[in-house]
């Protein structure tokens, strides 16, 4: 930067003239101030420390030959807190001190001059020094504008000279990768080893490609690198490029950024991701290979019972109930686990941090998930109570392998949700579950289109004995000619998107069966059949003209179809379902909630929904006479469903005791094992016809 620069004037600078003559001190500061500069004076060394201390100096014009304290004393004193490329100091020296220039030199001196004075050749030398100095200050202030921008924004810079195959990096950024006092890669190919092994060919080529192409200026790179900790970070790496008239590339220079807060992070749930753990558990493999002692814990939670708990418009609510009971596990186990999400946002992962975990202490781990989320958590103000079901996985790291460890993990998980177990470590039993679903999902798939899935029914009866109609629940033999239970198929079903097929089988066949037994007089008109169907049934606009279009086209009335849903379904909240609900009232279809008393329906979701009909769910049924908690029970649903002005249907009747009760608490229509077991169509018809002669 020149002197004439008008962002700066060489005389506004400050200079300390330090001289024990009082007559060349007074004739040294006239002259430099006679040329505009500030001036500061001192007559010996402890006098020019103490104005070095309080006041900013510019440059130092300092006498070699001081009493007491020496020039260089003072020189070797001032440049412990000025370094010489902020501060010059320029040695005014007797023709007979020059022997001691070499020794002020190398204590920071930054130039010399001879008395007499010549004052030209002061004035041209402490220019030069002072305009010097003033870059140095200019570089060194734009150098910490730089670092304190790469700390805002957790950025940092590096650099490649294609000719020497050097890269260099800013200090911060191998800070902000934890790399302490390790060697830091000064190569390509030594970054390029530090890239994760699933990303390093892409980057690599990417890499190449910009060098290689002349018309390439911008460079943008995403990968992950192992840190000096051992950890993986998502990385953005971008870059310009310097060519020359060929094309060639001779310089790359850009910007590192750590963006695992975006790569890392599952967006529903806010937590770590699975890709997070998947590093993470493979770091820790890593570190495990030459420990025959090493081993590797996952576990899975799959949270199940808080949809229904949640009145929320959008996942996001979802995603923060989530959320908050992870934070909740991880406050309470601390440095145990390492936490995130699975591969839906209903699961919760936790890897065992203790490098030798054991089976005893994976199971005391699945144990306290449940302690600690059985008092529930608070979502936005409200309380809810969740319900776990927990995949345990344990190996030997020697044997262990990443990805293979979570999926066992989240097998056993889902294995324990379909048998209702709290907590199921991975096994050969887990195994041979896995193998029976998805034998039994290709025998499903086969079943719906053929044929070999068939509509049982049973009777609905009112209080007196009449026929008011009937449910009608899928059966099924596999092909090995045993029974499958709807508890296995209906899950499998859903879960696999087969739900909506399924039902319109049963549907289409309940509907034609029941048409053929009113046109035979085994029914009356009045008689229906009840069919489950799925909650997302209920969502959709199109549901009342699909239904409308199926009776019509057995010609059936839409009174002669009871739609059932059960009662965590139906709990759903929403405008869609209120506004289909009402719709299939108002075109005349029939509406049941199923299995009630086992969700988390209340009055108001009663109320606003346009269902005509309880189910009385059999759990409460089969022991009300033996448990007097029960027949309350069922004497309070009565009553709200009166209050409703909601018809009730009790299930699971087996006894003319339980019958009789029912029917003095007001319960109106009963089905059972009393009246009947559900029957395929030749043995309902010979029911019916027997009804029919008594």
């Amino acid at each position: 930067m020149s002197a004439d620069n008008p962002q700066w004037n060489w005389t506004q600078s400050t200079v300390l003239v330090v001289e024990d003559d009082p007559a060349s001190r007074e004739l040294l500061t006239r002259r430099l101030a006679r040329d505009g500069l500030n001036t500061l004076a001192a007559a010996d060394g402890p006098s020019a420390l103490a104005v070095l201390a309080q006041q900013p100096v510019s440059a130092v014009l300092l006498d070699i030959g001081l009493p007491a304290m020496s020039g260089l004393d003072v020189l070797r004193t001032l440049r412990q807190t000025h370094p010489a490329d902020l501060l010059p100091v320029l040695m005014v020296t007797a023709f007979d001190e020059t022997e001691r220039l070499e020794e002020a030199f190398d204590c920071g001196a930054s130039d010399y001059l001879n008395k007499p004075i010549h004052y030209p050749a002061v004035r041209a030398r402490l220019k030069m020094h002072l305009e010097r100095a003033h870059a140095a200050r200019a570089l060194l202030q734009a150098r910490e504008r730089e670092t304190l921008m790469l700390q805002a924004t957790n950025d940092g810079i590096w650099d490649w000279d294609s000719t020497s195959q050097r890269l260099h990096h800013s200090n911060n950024w191998f800070e902000l990768l934890g790399w302490g006092n390790q060697p830091a890669p000064d190569t390509i190919d030594g970054w390029m080893a530090r890239i994760h092994p699933d990303d390093q060919s892409e980057t690599r080529q990417s890499f190449e490609r910009f060098v290689s192409d002349p018309d390439q200026t911008r460079l943008k790179l995403q990968y992950r690198l192992r840190g000096g900790d051992d950890d993986f970070r998502w990385i953005e790496t971008r870059g310009a490029a310097v060519r020359d008239a060929l094309g060639q590339c001779l310089r790359l220079v850009g910007s590192h950024t750590d963006i695992s807060a975006l790569r890392y992070v599952n967006r529903v749930t806010q937590l770590p991701n699975l890709q997070r753990l998947i590093d993470r558990l493979d770091t820790h493999l890593q570190r495990l290979r030459d420990d025959p002692q090493g081993r590797v814990g996952v576990l899975v939670a799959q949270v199940l019972d808080i949809d229904h708990q949640l009145e929320f418009a959008s996942g996001q609510t979802f995603g923060k109930a989530i959320e908050i009971m992870a934070e909740t596990l991880y406050g309470r186990l601390g440095d145990r686990v390492q936490i995130g999400s699975g591969e839906q946002a209903s699961q919760i992962v936790l890897l065992a941090r203790d490098p030798h975990v054991d089976d005893a202490a994976l199971e005391t781990l699945a144990r306290s998930l449940h302690d600690i989320l059985q008092g529930g958590v608070t979502v936005l103000g409200k309380a809810i109570f969740p319900r776990l079901c927990v995949g345990v996985f344990a190996e030997a790291a020697t044997h262990a392998q990443t990805r293979q460890s979570l999926a066992a993990a989240q097998l056993a998980a889902r294995v324990a949700q379909e048998n209702a177990r709290p907590t199921l470590r991975f096994d050969t039993q887990v195994l041979q579950a896995e193998d029976r679903r998805k034998r039994v999902l290709g025998w499903l798939r086969d079943a719906i289109e053929d044929g070999p899935i068939e509509p049982w029914w049973q009777p609905i009866l009112c209080a007196n004995g009449v026929l008011a109609g009937f449910e009608a629940l899928a059966r099924w033999r596999g092909p090995d000619g045993q029974a499958i239970s709807p508890a296995e198929f209906i899950p499998l079903a859903q879960s696999s998107g087969l739900i909506a097929a399924l039902t319109d089988r049963i549907l289409q066949r309940s509907l034609a069966a029941l048409a053929q037994w009113r046109a035979e007089g085994l029914v009356a008109e009045t008689a229906y059949t009840s069919v489950n169907f799925p909650p997302s049934a209920l969502l959709d606009p199109a549901f009342p003209q699909y239904l409308s279009a199926a009776v019509a086209s057995h010609d059936l009335p839409p009174s002669a179809l009871c739609v059932e849903v059960t009662e965590s379904d139906a709990a759903a909240p929403g405008e869609p379902m209120e506004r289909i609900t009402t719709k299939l009232r108002r075109l005349g279809f029939r509406l049941a909630i199923d299995d009630f008393g086992t969700g988390y329906s209340s009055l108001a979701s009663l109320n606003r929904l346009a269902f005509e009909t309880v189910k009385i769910d059999q759990s409460f049924v089969r022991g009300m006479m033996e448990q007097p908690r029960l027949h309350e029970m069922i004497r309070a649903i009565v009553g709200m469903a009166r209050a409703l002005g909601l018809r009730l249907v009790a299930e699971g009747v087996e006894t003319q005791e339980q019958a009789q009760a029912l029917g003095r608490e007001g319960v109106d229509r009963m089905q059972g094992y009393l009246y009947a077991r559900p029957m395929p169509e030749p043995d309902l018809r010979q029911w019916l016809q027997n009804r029919r002669v008594g």
